[in-house]
C-alpha cells in the first residue's frame, strides 16, 4: 500500500469520511469533530483533515488507543514485531494465537517501543484486515 493508501484507510476505519471538493480533490472530513479536541469553531460543512498517520508517531496514538481488545493488541504486537524484525533475530511467537501480551520478551518489546510511524501503520491495518499487498 502506498502511504497515501495507508492514511485513507486508517482514517476510514477511525470514522473520517473521504469527500471529493469542487476542484475535483480529495479531503478526509471527521463527523464528530468537536470543538473541545480541534480548538476551532467548525461549521457544518467543514473539514477537519486527517493526520498524517504514515509520518508521524503522534497521529498514530490515535489509532493504537482504538486497540482495546486483548486479541487486537496481541496481533498488533505480533505483526510489529514481524515487521520491524525481519531477520527474525528475537521473534520467539510464529503466530499472534501464541503471545500473550505479558509473554513478550524485552528484545520484542523494545521493537514494538521503537516502531517507526509506517511499520506502526502497517500493524495495524494488518490487526484489522485492511492491508492490501502492493500490486
Amino acid at each position: 500500500m502506498t502511504p497515501e493508501s495507508q492514511n485513507i484507510a486508517i482514517a476510514e476505519s477511525l470514522g473520517y469520511k473521504a469527500v471529493k471538493d469542487k476542484s475535483g480533490h480529495w479531503d478526509l472530513t471527521h463527523p464528530k469533530v468537536s470543538v473541545e479536541k480541534s480548538g476551532w469553531f467548525l461549521r457544518k460543512d467543514a473539514f477537519l483533515a486527517a493526520p498524517n498517520y504514515h509520518s508521524s508517531l503522534d497521529a498514530c496514538a490515535e489509532f493504537e488507543e482504538k486497540l482495546t481488545e486483548d486479541d487486537q493488541q496481541r496481533n498488533y504486537a505480533w505483526y510489529l514485531v514481524q515487521i520491524c524484525d525481519p531477520h527474525e533475530q528475537f521473534r520467539l511467537w510464529k503466530s499472534p494465537d501464541e503471545l500473550s501480551i505479558w509473554e513478550m520478551g524485552l528484545c520484542d518489546c523494545f521493537t514494538c517501543a521503537s516502531a517507526k510511524p509506517n511499520q506502526r501503520c502497517e500493524a495495524y491495518l494488518r490487526t484489522l484486515k485492511l492491508w492490501k499487498e502492493s500490486k
